[in-house]
C-alpha cells in the first residue's frame, strides 16, 4: 500500500515536472494535481527558475494547513 502511494506521488510529480501548467488553480499562483487512487492533492508554486512544492494534502482536511504554507 505504501510503495503504492510513493508510485502515484512520483508519477504525479514526474507529470508536474514535464508540464507545470497541466494542472489548475488553488489560489492565486498556487496549483493543484490530484492523485489517482488517493484523496490527496499536490500543491505546488511555478517560479521563474524552478516548481516549489509547498504541500502534499489529505483533501478531506482543512486547505489553511497547506495554505499557511504559501
Amino acid at each position: 500500500m505504501g510503495s503504492d502511494f510513493l508510485d502515484e506521488l512520483q508519477r504525479v510529480l514526474s507529470a508536474i515536472s514535464a508540464n507545470p501548467a497541466r494542472y489548475g488553480f488553488a489560489d492565486a499562483d498556487i496549483r493543484e494535481a490530484l492523485l489517482n487512487r488517493f484523496p490527496y492533492a499536490v500543491y505546488y508554486r511555478c517560479l521563474s527558475d524552478r516548481i516549489r512544492v509547498l504541500a502534499v494534502y489529505h483533501t478531506s482536511r482543512d486547505p489553511s494547513g497547506w495554505q499557511s504554507r504559501a
